[in-house]
């Protein structure tokens, strides 16, 4: 039995969650503010005591490692990293656009977005068929302004790849909210599903990446930022 815990912190509504041999077994989301560094272990903490599981029992970490928020990322990557040194286990790195993108139930185009504040998004882009998620470009920083001419250049491409062929005519975009509908306006065929990462898919994810043998030291867990931090680009001038 291959037993994961999966931590997500990269935006305002966190999560943690236990899976055994790919079965959510419990989850615990929390929007949290500026408090995350003092609720992230207590609610690590109650996902095993309300689970009847101990800690010891788990296999692997798997951390949502960005793009994201920089402290929620900091935060979420170094209780991972704290706890595979301590339990003597392995780590496993998820992109938060992937988990996101997760959402997503049907097959065709999906794009995942995060606000990522200052007028630009965090953005992936996959193509889903046969319950298969397989990304089709790097998770980049966008302007948020830019997210709808970016679908429509990619249902575009996809439609010239396609060579007549019936090719779904949506993208699924998951994540955001009114915003992003509005950023969408230059992409008609879009399907909105307002969502948030969550930490079963980081662990879905996760439990897949094992499966690759694609497991890592805790030392080499980092988070993915793709941007620097507002501090660092006034440091910078």
């Amino acid at each position: 039995m291959t037993s994961i815990l999966a931590i997500e912190t990269a935006t305002e509504q966190s999560s943690v969650a236990l899976t055994e041999d790919g079965s959510l077994v419990f989850e615990l989301s929390m929007r949290h503010g500026r408090d995350l560094s003092r609720n992230l272990i207590p609610a690590i903490q109650s996902c095993f005591n309300l689970s009847g599981r101990r800690i010891q029992s788990i296999d692997a970490i798997a951390a949502s490692v960005g793009p994201g928020s920089f402290t929620g990322l900091r935060i979420g990557v170094t209780t991972a990293k704290t706890l595979a040194f301590a339990l003597q286990i392995p780590t496993i790195s998820v992109s938060t656009v992937h988990a996101l993108a997760m959402h997503a139930s049907e097959d065709g185009l999906v794009a995942s977005v995060i606000d990522a504040r200052r007028s630009e998004v965090f953005l992936g882009l996959f193509s889903r068929g046969a319950g298969e998620l397989k990304r089709i470009a790097p998770d980049s920083l966008t302007p948020a302004d830019q997210i709808g001419t970016v679908i429509r250049d990619m249902l575009a491409s996809r439609a010239a790849e396609a060579k007549g062929e019936p090719t779904r005519t949506a993208v699924i975009v998951a994540g955001g909210g009114a915003w992003l509908q509005e950023s969408l306006t230059p992409a008609a065929n879009c399907i909105l599903i307002p969502a948030f990462p969550q930490a079963r898919d980081i662990a879905r994810l996760g439990a897949a990446a094992i499966g690759r043998g694609e497991v890592e030291d805790p030392f080499e867990l980092c988070p993915v930022y793709l941007r620097r931090s507002y501090a660092e680009e006034k440091f910078a001038g």
